[in-house]
């Protein structure tokens, strides 16, 4: 059972952490842009331009994220999950999940980098000037704890009927002992 469970889930894994280094790319690039056009454009301080950002981040990744996940992860006998409306809709509610992780996940680590980063780095005989990085690395911190909630909420959610058909044609193939 945790073999097959593996066997199946593993590659899949791994190509939803291919799509999502280019989810990070995206993501990132957008939330980035978004932050420094909320703090300069508008004067919002580092938390009240974090949420936004993150928000529009997460927007286009997410429909980046489900189309590549449609076309390579999810496969099945060489077919890509087609794409329509209705499994986008889901796949934006699944991800919702992960939205809602990786902003909590972001502010708490933002939080706490501003306060602990420069001491962290001047114990490190670092420049202090690099804790202006702090939105970004709990940028990236909130991503990669988020991925494994987005892919749970991928795989059972929106992808599941494509996974169950896979499942069974899997166990119709496997040879019977005995």
């Amino acid at each position: 059972m945790v073999l097959k469970f593996a066997r199946y889930h593993a590659p899949r894994l791994l190509k939803f952490g291919g799509v999502g280094v280019v989810n990070v790319l995206v993501d990132f690039g957008v939330y980035s842009f978004a932050y420094w056009w909320f703090t300069t454009a508008y004067g919002l301080g580092e938390l009240r331009a974090a949420g936004p950002a993150n928000g529009l981040g997460w927007l286009f990744a997410v429909t980046t994220s489900y189309v590549l996940n449609s076309y390579f992860t999810f496969r099945h006998n060489g077919e890509h999950a087609p794409l329509r409306l209705r499994s986008y809709l889901r796949f934006v509610g699944a991800g919702l999940a992960g939205l809602a992780t990786s902003t909590i996940i972001l502010l708490f680590a933002l939080d706490f980098l501003r306060e602990q980063l420069p001491e962290v780095l001047a114990t490190l005989s670092l420049p202090t000037d690099l804790a202006r990085f702090a939105p970004h690395i709990a940028k990236l911190i909130a991503i990669g704890l988020a991925f494994w909630v987005n892919y749970a909420a991928s795989y059972m959610l929106v992808f599941r009927p494509l996974a169950k058909e896979a499942d069974e044609d899997e166990a119709a193939e496997e040879p019977r002992i005995g």
